[in-house]
């Protein structure tokens, strides 16, 4: 029995195992961007106002259309005025209905009363066209401004994912240092006559050793604080990993390439403010056009029926509305020219701003090249110099101090060549965002 109830629970077991799928990773930067594109709140709130936008634009622009209507009610009433309204409407008149008696009659009546017209306006000040173009232009504002807002997410997207390549490749020659002293410490043993190592020198590679594992726990903590914002960015709770072969310069070339942008193309949020600033100016012209003769015609045709006939009617004409005067005129029509001139002004300060910035951050760009490539110049001379100290130290030339002082060194330099590609990574990233149209 035994045999068979275990056979039984590893049978659920794998089926269990079975039917529940493994996470999957997302391991490029390609999938992170495609994620962030399709589920971020932010994109799809503002696609959204721009289809609202749209929407009223498409409202406004058919002001000027007919409106056709259809009414009708059904009145039981003892109301005098209203039973002798109907029977006016009835068409079926005479002189007993005049009598006193007859006046103030509070018998019950039913009177239906039916009708169907069309209003048709003319000329309103040219508001619906005015009010159409705000909604145009709020809707091109919102566009541009999902442009800036998806620029800025790849920017942070695009930071988040290249420092963890970054720290990926630290984390990689943090290991392949910390291998060769842990080999160097484990050839020699204390005590031993014939050992070259002093304590002094144990206890400095030892020093390094730490040195370097806090290093590590310091990059896995980092680590995890870009995944953290990856996944928030992307709203996702697959594990996000950095393909194993990726590097920096690669992913600076393929997903940080900057296009130099022309000198008069405005960024999206500078585009984003003139575009709100046209439809402000645009509002200035609705309420312009308020003050300005409203014409319309009407037309409508209907029938009353009552206790003694059912009999057709017809009225049509023409509507004039002209506010003459209104205290408030001028204080909302100045409210709406200051508000397009500010964000004009906005705009103008937007894209002096991104001008200035793209000088600065070239001179930093050109700093930092220069600096990573004397690094590299330096790392190659480090390694050189290691090289002969190790052999000095192997035959006995020098102690193991010497050592210990080239290896520091070689971990100062880790540390400003890592500091350097961040840099290098923020500053280019940033170079990008500003050039982004």
């Amino acid at each position: 029995m035994k045999p068979i109830l275990m056979l039984m629970i590893l049978g659920f077991a794998i089926t269990l195992k079975a039917e529940i799928p493994e996470r999957a990773n997302v391991s490029n930067f390609a999938q992170i961007w495609r994620l962030i594109s399709e589920k971020n709140p932010d994109l799809k709130a503002l696609e959204q106002e721009k289809k609202a936008s749209i929407a009223k634009a498409e409202a406004a622009s058919s002001a000027l259309m007919p409106t056709v209507y259809l009414s009708g009610q059904s009145i039981a009433t003892d109301n005098p005025t209203i039973k002798f309204m109907g029977i006016m409407n009835q068409r079926d008149i005479s002189q007993n209905d005049f009598m006193p008696q007859n006046l103030a009659n509070y018998d019950w009546q039913i009177v239906h009363q039916y009708a169907v017209g069309v209003q048709m306006p003319i000329y309103e000040g040219g508001g619906s066209h005015a009010r159409s173009a705000a909604f145009n232009s709020a809707a091109e504002a919102k566009e541009w401004q999902s442009l800036a807002t998806k620029n800025h997410l790849y920017f942070r997207a695009a930071s988040s994912y290249g420092l963890l390549i970054i720290l990926q490749n630290q984390k990689k020659a943090i290991k392949v240092l910390n291998e060769r002293i842990q080999g160097l410490i484990g050839k020699y043993r204390l005590g031993n006559k014939n050992n070259p190592l002093g304590y002094s020198g144990l206890l400095g590679l030892k020093n390094l050793i730490i040195q370097l594992e806090g290093a590590d726990t310091q990059i896995t903590a980092e680590r995890q604080i870009h995944i953290g914002t990856l996944k928030t960015l992307s709203g996702t709770a697959e594990n996000i990993e950095v393909g194993e072969g990726d590097k920096l310069d690669a992913f600076l070339n393929n997903h940080l390439n900057i296009k130099r942008s022309s000198p008069d193309s405005l960024p999206p949020s500078a585009m984003a403010m003139k575009k709100a600033s046209e439809a402000a100016q645009a509002e200035v012209d609705v309420v312009n056009a308020m003050y300005k003769p409203q014409f319309s015609a009407f037309a409508e045709t209907g029938a009353t029926a009552g206790v003694r006939d059912i009999e057709p009617s017809s009225t049509f004409g023409l509507a004039l509305s002209w506010t003459l005067y209104d205290a408030s005129k001028n204080s909302r029509q100045n409210a709406g020219r200051d508000s397009a001139a500010a964000l004009s002004f906005k705009s103008d300060g937007e894209m002096l701003k991104v001008q200035l910035e793209t000088e600065e951050i070239n001179q930093r760009l050109i700093s930092l090249k220069t600096g990573e490539n004397l690094l590299k110049s330096s790392e190659m001379i480090l390694e050189d110099q290691i090289k002969v100290t190790l052999n000095l130290f192997h035959s006995g030339v020098v102690n193991v101090l010497p050592v210990v002082d080239i290896f520091s060194h070689k971990v100062e330099l880790l540390k400003k060549q890592f500091e350097t590609e961040k840099q290098l990574l923020q500053t280019q990233a940033n170079l990008w965002l500003v050039n982004a149209r």
